[in-house]
């Protein structure tokens, strides 16, 4: 809900449980006065405290000692003039000019939202909050997005050269918040390559904290996540203030404790090596970031980003539907391959509930059996391992009832390839310099329309000539070179925002050419697994590393801002390929079940009670898809913390709920049996466990917890099912 005091210039967006409240200052500064718990209809202004301080700079038009910028809680931050925290917006001019002053100029209600070629979350109310500089001749126009039932606003900034010169914009962030610090933590999602989005917290500190990348992807290394909590916050108890940035490339996210006792959050595109020329009349619009609002710790938060990216940003033809229980031959073949291969595959799953056969790398061009050679040569297909093309594969699965699915790396080209011999100069790389490659891979120029058009074409006549109906899109390696042939000398600073932009230019084509083709994101692994992916990729392969107990940390924390169904999660091979680990075959299904579900392993060398098991998982999790899907997550017990992981999905009404719970190391020493507190349920109503057939209140079970019992064995796992008698 939105109300505006037009007389005070006070701006409420209240969500069910938050309220986000700004006032337009006397000096014409857009201010944030509160963002927290919902509050009532008071005049919030005395939380906003400003006293004089030496040292300090005044704003030119100070009316008292106490005005200056460094003690705004601004909106929009600009460089200069006294403000010397981590600023939003940072623009220069031809005279050499770098100073910028945004005042308040007018609002409107009902605004549309421009997207600037990138995703946004769809629907809501949504204001428009119009700043400019007088001076520069240069508007910011400052947009929020209310959705019902969601406490979680979306926001972003579009510039606007009103002069009639060009400008540069030097840093052009997302959004700006600045809070009082109540002795906050901070959260974030750091990683490595088979270890994404670990949880990472400690004590906010004097100074700038960054979490960012420069890799042309959002990468496995950070991710666009940052939230700041009470010291004292748990999964269940505490104010937490959560920040998404909905955005693919290069990336930042500050936190910064000033002085004043405030905690200033910002971020955006990645500020290094970026300069954006605007001409006159020209607008650049930068990403869209989520912001959650809880008072009920972490769980309350990721809820809140759960629901809104299933319900307003994840495409609606895919985010409640059947997903595809997919086999891949990766690990069950890796390079290794032929016609006859695959379609034993196929034929030894047909009947056990898995309905999509995906062919993973290795049948395209010249590829042989390793990864040197022919990417970017999509259009013929390997005649050594498959002389009758891909179309017997697509035949077989369709005859055996299932979909066949394919794996590409449309942003990828290797120099040995008929494409490259065709087109070097479509291989990002700096001019006299060696071309860098990674997993013997360059990148195409994506930036480039005739390269955009190659990728558009060449996939599309695949997907229509062989009848493929899912792609996984691989990302195997980072950004390095961050120039293009195209681009003129100054503007070879947009490089990484356009390349972004082509890789969503590539999607969205695909999106209204082969709109019913599911598309799963990859990116070596989980090193793009961000918002802005989830718009047009609604499932994403969460990890390279596919053990099961691995799983549990990088399901974990990855589920702290993204929704269950947008994680893949596979049943792997044992001993596991990445860790070689051994772990109970159950015990790997139990794990992929809380998400996308499908294999990673080679069906021919199962045994007969593998095989029945995954008939029986497999209709089990239709059974319980929607409940996963559109359920609300509560973490129990995290494997950060201790040798134990559980979790909770309870339906919206409370009717229905899934748990599971994974030891680690056998500990002869400990307790028999364990106890876990549930969470999310009906305290009033009674709930029979399936798998015991026992009949608890679901106070009970949230307040004693459920007994789970402790089997002899490394990495034991059980799932519950719960249902609320009528």
């Amino acid at each position: 809900m939105m109300r505006i005091d037009e007389n005070k210039r006070i701006f409420r967006l209240d969500t069910e449980n938050a309220s986000y409240i700004m006032k337009v200052s006397e000096l014409g500064v857009l201010e944030t006065l509160y963002f927290g718990e919902k509050v009532g209809d008071d005049d919030l202004v005395y939380l906003v405290r400003k006293v004089g301080r030496g040292g300090q700079v005044n704003m030119p038009d100070a009316k008292t000692r106490s005005d200056d910028f460094s003690q705004c809680p601004s909106e929009i931050s600009s460089y200069g003039q006294g403000e010397y925290r981590v600023p939003s917006v940072a623009i220069s001019i031809p005279d050499g000019s770098r100073i910028s002053d945004f005042r308040y100029v007018g609002y409107e209600v009902g605004a549309k939202k421009p997207d600037g070629g990138m995703p946004v979350c769809r629907d809501g109310e949504t204001l428009k909050i119009t700043l400019a500089d007088d001076v520069k001749k240069v508007k910011a126009h400052l947009y929020y997005t209310l959705y019902d039932g969601i406490d979680a606003i979306t926001r972003f900034v579009e510039i606007e050269n009103a002069s009639d010169e060009a400008i540069f914009l030097d840093r052009a962030y997302s959004f700006n918040l600045d809070v009082v610090n109540f002795g906050y933590d901070i959260v974030t999602l750091p990683g490595t390559w088979t270890g994404e989005r670990s949880v990472a917290r400690q004590k906010i500190g004097r100074g700038v904290y960054t979490v960012s990348s420069m890799r042309g992807a959002s990468s496995h290394q950070q991710n666009p996540f940052m939230a700041i909590c009470d010291g004292f916050a748990t999964e269940k108890v505490g104010n937490v203030i959560g920040v998404n940035l909905i955005y693919s490339g290069s990336f930042e996210l500050n936190c910064e404790l000033d002085e004043n006792g405030r905690v200033r959050l910002n971020g955006g595109i990645c500020s290094y090596d970026f300069a954006w020329k605007l001409c006159a009349g020209e607008t650049f619009v930068t990403p869209e970031v989520a912001i959650a609002f809880s008072s009920n710790g972490l769980g309350g938060m990721s809820r809140a980003f759960h629901d809104l990216y299933r319900e307003h940003l994840i495409s609606a033809r895919f985010a409640f539907s059947p997903r595809p229980i997919v086999i891949n031959n990766w690990e069950a073949t890796y390079f290794d391959f032929d016609e006859k291969t695959l379609c034993a595959m196929v034929e030894s799953v047909k009947d056990t509930g898995i309905d999509t056969f995906v062919l993973d790398d290795g049948w395209f061009g010249r590829r042989g059996y390793d990864d040197t050679t022919s990417m970017g040569d999509w259009l013929f297909t390997d005649e050594r391992k498959l002389p009758n093309g891909l179309k017997p594969i697509a035949d077989c699965c369709h005859c055996n009832g299932m979909k066949f699915g394919l794996w590409f790396e449309p942003e990828m080209i290797s120099v040995d390839s008929d494409l490259y011999r065709a087109h070097p100069d479509w291989a990002i790389r700096s001019e006299g310099r060696p071309i860098c490659e990674g997993r013997g891979e360059c990148v195409l120029d994506i930036t480039r329309e005739e390269v955009r058009n190659y990728v558009k074409t060449a996939i599309t006549t695949i997907v229509r000539e062989v009848g493929v109906e899912y792609i996984k899109w691989d990302f195997n390696r980072s950004v390095a070179e961050c120039v293009s042939a195209s681009l003129p000398s100054d503007r070879q600073k947009e490089f990484m925002h356009r390349y972004c932009l082509g890789f969503y230019d590539i999607l969205k084509f695909f999106e209204r050419e082969i709109p019913n083709v599911i598309i799963e994101g990859c990116a070596s692994g989980g090193g793009r697994f961000d918002a802005a992916v989830l718009a047009y990729q609604p499932q994403i392969w969460t990890s390279d590393n596919s053990d099961a107990h691995s799983r549990t940390r990088i399901q974990y924390g990855t589920s702290l801002c993204y929704p269950l169904s947008s994680m893949d999660c596979h049943v792997s091979a044992c001993p596991n390929h990445q860790t070689g680990r051994i772990t109970p075959f159950k015990t790997r299904c139990d794990v992929a079940y809380f998400g996308a579900t499908g294999y990673e392993l080679d069906p021919r060398k199962l045994t007969e009670e593998e095989m029945t098991a995954i008939n029986e998982r497999n209709a089990a999790y239709r059974r319980d898809e929607g409940l996963i899907q559109t359920g609300d997550l509560y973490r129990l017990l995290s494997p950060f913390d201790g040798n134990s992981f559980a979790q909770i999905v309870v339906a919206k009404d409370k009717s229905r709920a899934l748990a599971i719970v994974e030891f680690g190391m056998a500990n002869i020493a400990g307790p028999v049996e364990d106890i876990v507190k549930l969470d999310g349920l009906d305290p009033d109503a009674r709930y029979i466990i399936e798998e015991t057939d026992e009949t608890y209140f679901g106070s009970t079970l949230m307040k004693g917890g459920l007994s789970v019992p402790r089997t002899r064995g490394d990495f034991v796992s059980f799932v519950y099912h719960l249902t609320r008698k009528a």
